[in-house]
This record gives structure tokens, C-alpha cells and sequence, in this order.
């Protein structure tokens, strides 16, 4: 295969994926931002990321690293990427001044970003294993999915899970086929795959 055809077949791949998240875009984002924070496990993370940010801005540099609920108590029982993805969407807020309603918005358009990471490496697996097709049907398909669609309206774990998941799995096998003569770029992929 020639360099225009390879360049040409990249093109291709890509507009595909674009046009695949395109598609299932629309129903993560119709009213992502109504009701207000109200199912528990969605209370419970915007009221970690809201204590550990308001400790962060109020000069507690190292809050980020703690994050806690509860008055002060550190959350160790889940994992701190929500809050700290919680606390990227906020940047440029006041917390004196933001209205749950924004925080709860940014928080779930952060979720929505991660499972569309997700979804992209899903993409990327049926590709690296079959081939296009493959690899926007199984993007389609999960994309399309109640369960997945509902989970991402609420900023919680389980769908940013999913895409972090996905996006380690898709490493994994990007390292595993790399050429024989590309073992910088195995180790690439399989620290990325990791740090997913």
C-alpha cells in the first residue's frame, strides 16, 4: 500500500469516527442539564467534587489529592478521577458565586466527553481487530444504548468508568500489535493503557 492510499484509508477511518460520534451524540446531550443533582450516587459525587474544590480554592493546595466529603472527611472508598474531572469543567468558576445548576451541567458534559473517549476507543478496537465497519457498528451499537445513555446524564462513576475502561483496553491492543520493530511504541501504549 502506497503512502496516498494509506493517507487516504486514515482520512477515511477518521471521518468515519467523527461521523459514528456525531450520530450518538444527540441523545447524551438532550437535557443533560435538568433535573438538578437528585439520584444519590450523583449527590454524592458533586458533593465530594464541590468540598474538594472549595477547599482547593480556598487555599488548601493540596485538597485535590484528598478528596473529601462530609465535612472534611477523605473519600477513599472511590477513585479521585471524577472529582478531579469534576474540578477541570468547574475552572472559572467562583464557588461562592456558581449555581449547582452549572456545576451539575459542566459535570455531566465532562461525563459525556469521557464516554465519548470511550466510545472513540471502542472504534479503535474494531478497527485494529476487523476493520471499519466493525468498528463503527460496535460504536453505533454501544453508543446507542439505553443503559449507557442514562448513566451518562448523571455525573457519576459508572459511565466515565466505562470509557476509561475502554480506553485502556483499546491501548492494550494497540501495544500488543505494534510492529516487532516499534517497542518504543509498545511501551508508549502500555503506560497509557495503564495510566486509562
Amino acid at each position: 500500500m502506497n503512502e496516498t492510499t494509506k493517507s487516504r484509508s486514515r482520512i477515511t477511518t477518521f471521518l468515519l469516527l467523527a461521523a459514528t460520534l456525531l450520530v450518538v451524540l444527540p441523545p447524551f446531550v438532550v437535557d443533560v442539564g435538568h433535573p438538578s443533582p437528585v439520584r444519590s450516587m450523583e449527590s454524592i459525587c458533586m458533593h465530594t467534587s464541590l468540598e474538594t474544590w472549595v477547599r482547593q480554592r480556598g487555599g488548601e493546595t493540596d485538597a485535590w489529592w484528598n478528596p473529601s466529603w462530609d465535612g472534611g472527611e477523605i473519600r477513599i472508598e472511590k477513585p479521585p478521577l471524577l472529582v478531579w474531572l469534576n474540578m477541570a469543567a468547574w475552572s472559572g468558576l467562583d464557588p461562592a458565586e456558581a449555581r449547582m445548576e452549572d456545576l451539575a451541567l459542566r459535570a455531566r458534559l465532562m461525563n459525556i466527553l469521557v464516554v465519548l473517549i470511550g466510545l472513540g476507543a471502542l472504534f479503535g478496537i474494531g478497527v485494529t481487530l476487523y476493520d471499519r465497519t466493525t468498528g463503527g457498528m460496535a460504536a453505533l451499537i454501544t453508543g446507542s444504548g439505553y443503559l449507557l445513555i442514562k448513566q451518562s446524564h448523571s455525573a457519576t462513576y459508572d459511565a466515565q468508568l466505562m470509557g476509561w475502561a475502554t480506553l485502556a483496553v483499546a491501548l492494550g491492543i494497540a501495544a500488543m500489535r505494534s510492529a516487532p520493530g516499534q517497542g518504543g511504541r509498545r511501551i508508549l501504549f502500555w503506560a497509557l493503557s495503564a495510566l486509562a
